[in-house]
């Protein structure tokens, strides 16, 4: 987290918006971290401006040692939050611009707002527009939404499609991050649902090119949001 940021964490969103966000998976990168590190540097170069970091089989170690890996990667071209659920140490504040919490701990919001930094950012998960409304009255500063689309990060999940977009937007004040399955091809239709920003695993992880695929998803979504703001 940059010392000389003066911004709170609305207005460290604020100026990302429209959001592109990947979350990690080690498992995706062959279960190399060495990989994951790579592939954040490459996709923040093409345009991701978000980075959640995620492993849930990692150790409080190997996972403190994943995010300054990470932080490291994107070199300051990324927001860079650390998912902590079902974690209680977190790591350590200064390698790291927020956390992420699942819907399932947002009840801790509150604690951790109290425990971390001025200008920390806490966002946390939801999967129906009620759970976003929960995650904002206990003081996130962003709710990812889904499964928008089939996700193999998350099989025999119903996707909901980008009407879970529009009920969660149209609830919560703060940004709305779709999540689940999206692609370039999909991308405008969950932007023109209401979202501020969508997170994405494989459709970068996976690509041949990294960078090109998070550019190809950036221009597609800036298309949307700047038609959008227009219309």
């Amino acid at each position: 987290m940059s010392a000389t940021d003066k911004r709170g964490p609305a207005g460290r969103l604020a100026a990302l918006l429209p959001i592109l966000c990947l979350v990690t998976d080690v498992g995706v990168a062959g279960g190399d971290t060495r990989r994951v590190a790579d592939i954040v540097s490459a996709s923040v170069r093409g345009g991701v401006n978000m980075v959640q970091v995620r492993d849930t089989a990692a150790t409080d170690d190997e996972f403190e040692n994943l995010v300054g890996s990470v932080s490291e990667a994107a070199s300051g071209g990324a927001l860079v939050v650390a998912n902590i659920g079902g974690r209680d140490r977190i790591p350590i504040h200064a390698i790291v611009d927020g956390y992420h919490l699942p819907e399932s701990e947002v009840g801790r919001l509150p604690r951790l707002l109290d425990e971390t930094p001025p200008g920390t950012v806490v966002g946390a998960s939801a999967h129906s527009g009620r759970s976003a409304r929960l995650a904002e009255s206990c003081g996130a500063h962003y709710v990812t939404i889904g499964t928008v689309f089939p996700s193999m990060s998350h099989p025999g999940v119903d996707a909901q499609g980008p009407s879970l977009i529009e009920a969660a937007s149209g609830l919560v004040q703060v940004p709305v991050v779709g999540i689940g399955g999206i692609t370039s091809s999909t991308v405008s239709g969950v932007v023109r649902a209401g979202a501020r920003g969508v997170a994405v695993i494989r459709a970068i992880a996976t690509a041949p090119d990294p960078s090109e695929a998070a550019g190809e998803l950036a221009q597609a979504i800036r298309s949307e949001w700047e038609d959008s703001r227009v219309s």
